[in-house]
């Protein structure tokens, strides 16, 4: 089957070929939200208290071990969760992550 067969008999009839999506535009369009999107999570993090910054940046961004985080914070690995736990719930109170994830822009239940 080719991608110039008629869908019907008509002379002015839709090809296969023209029904199916193009994937570069859809793809350009999803790459600037997808950049919009990374750049509002930086920001919000950024916005964070240095010690959840530093904790969320281990664990999120360098893919580090709860173990890991609390060595190189020097503190216990309870007190890593406790600053994640508060830098989330922050997070997903933050008006420009909300304005991507909830559709009434209010922050999420926890």
């Amino acid at each position: 089957v080719s991608l110039d067969t008629p869908l019907t008999d008509h002379a002015d009839a839709t090809t296969l070929g023209e029904m199916l999506e193009d994937d570069s535009l859809r793809t350009a369009a999803d790459t600037l939200e997808e950049k919009d999107f990374k750049r509002d999570i930086a920001e919000a993090v950024a916005r964070l208290r240095s010690d959840e910054r530093s904790v969320i940046q281990a664990l999120y961004y360098d893919r580090m071990t709860l173990q890991q985080t609390a060595a190189r914070l020097a503190t216990s690995i309870t007190r890593v969760r406790q600053r994640e736990t508060h830098a989330l719930k922050t997070l997903r109170r933050d008006k420009m992550i909300c304005r991507w994830c909830c559709p009434d822009g209010v922050s999420f239940k926890l």
